[in-house]
């Protein structure tokens, strides 16, 4: 009810509102899981979806923990900030989402309504986050796309392949050479006529539209290809008897 206000956070920067949050999402965490323990008993051990919701919540505490612990430790970046921000916010709203089909789903008549109804509802007017917006994402991925800097700190020691051919060496080496051509491609882009490329910028420009489409390319096959595929699954297995 308070929105995790009577919390102490563990910083008074502009991460406390996300501490408090963990303290308010972790105080219903523990309530509800001991009314759940409470009124099922070692029933709640068969009802699975109920259980996984609520590991769902638990699961996200820990990341969200995580996010913080990470942020605080490599120095509280500013440019670091956006994906927080947003990596926390999509969080919080997976974890109202899991609480959102708790009260929905107890599976006990008396206060399963009572959840499913004024509990519910207060939860709506009054929830730990909303979904993350499309805009918000959209913005999101252009300001990474902006700060290489940025990326490569969050992936750093992700394994990627020197293989020409691998999947990730390809989304890594669109992303790098988009950035380099950002300059062209706006020009081709708010250009009012046909614009006249130099060689070397039109070499640059088949490169890069002939690797982005075999980043964009899909599986394909041609018809008789699926029939045939579409027999050989169909076709009976015969076995042979033992002797």
């Amino acid at each position: 009810m308070t929105r995790g206000w009577l919390a102490f956070p563990f910083s008074f920067k502009k991460q406390s509102r996300y501490y408090r949050r963990i303290s308010w999402a972790s105080a219903t965490f523990a309530f509800y899981t001991d009314v759940a323990m409470g009124s099922l008993g070692g029933k709640l051990k068969t009802k699975e979806h109920l259980t996984g919701r609520f590991a769902d919540v638990m699961s996200y505490l820990y990341l969200a923990s995580a996010v913080l612990r990470k942020y605080e430790s490599d120095g509280e970046k500013a440019q670091d900030w956006p994906v927080v921000h947003y990596t926390l916010e999509y969080i919080f709203g997976e974890i109202e989402i899991a609480f959102q089909g708790i009260y929905a789903n107890f599976p006990v008549p008396l206060l399963g309504a009572l959840l499913k109804g004024p509990v519910r509802l207060w939860s709506r007017l009054n929830p730990l986050a909303n979904p993350v917006t499309d805009e918000e994402t959209a913005s999101l991925m252009g300001m990474i796309h902006s700060n290489p800097a940025v990326l490569s700190r969050l992936t750093s020691g992700t394994f990627v392949s020197h293989d020409p051919n691998d999947s990730l060496n390809l989304i890594e080496r669109a992303a790098q050479m988009k950035r380099e051509i950002e300059p062209l491609l706006r020009t081709i882009k708010h250009a009012k006529s046909s614009v006249q490329l130099t060689a070397e910028d039109q070499l640059l420009l088949d490169h890069f539209q002939a690797i982005k489409k075999r980043v964009l390319r899909v599986d394909e096959f041609l018809e008789s290809e699926y029939h045939h595929h579409q027999k050989v699954e169909k076709a009976p297995i015969h076995h042979q008897a033992s002797a």
